[in-house]
């Protein structure tokens, strides 16, 4: 049985993801008359996530490593580049939401329950 760490996980990426597809329309003013065509990356990048959230959801353990390269990269991102964009509310949510699903993640829980699941397949 899934642990309860990798479902608050996965509700926390999904409720990330929302709200990172519902910036852009929302400040599309922003991206100017291109938003549409940014919003159309965008859904394609968040569909790839999607699928990664279903392998981690079935037990594969490497979408939760690359998910944390990436919050990673974000962090060291914004240090280097200043706090501007930090200050609104869709960043900080969502980048909040992305370092607990990290977290998570790695707890000893849910360590154990991504390696019975690969010495189950295995």
């Amino acid at each position: 049985m899934r642990p309860i760490h990798v479902k608050v996980a996965l509700l926390f990426c999904l409720i990330g993801l929302v709200i990172d597809l519902s910036f852009i329309p929302l400040h599309k003013e922003d991206y100017g008359e291109g938003w549409i065509l940014f919003f159309a990356l965008k859904g394609l990048v968040s569909i790839l996530w999607f699928v990664s959230f279903i392998l981690i959801y079935r037990g594969f353990g490497w979408p939760r490593y690359v998910y944390t390269i990436f919050v990673l990269l974000a962090i060291i991102r914004y240090s280097i580049a200043g706090l501007d964009n930090f200050l609104d509310f869709y960043v900080t949510s969502s980048f909040l939401l992305s370092i607990g699903a990290v977290i998570l993640w790695f707890t000893p829980q849910s360590n154990q329950w991504f390696k019975q699941v690969k010495e189950r397949v295995s």
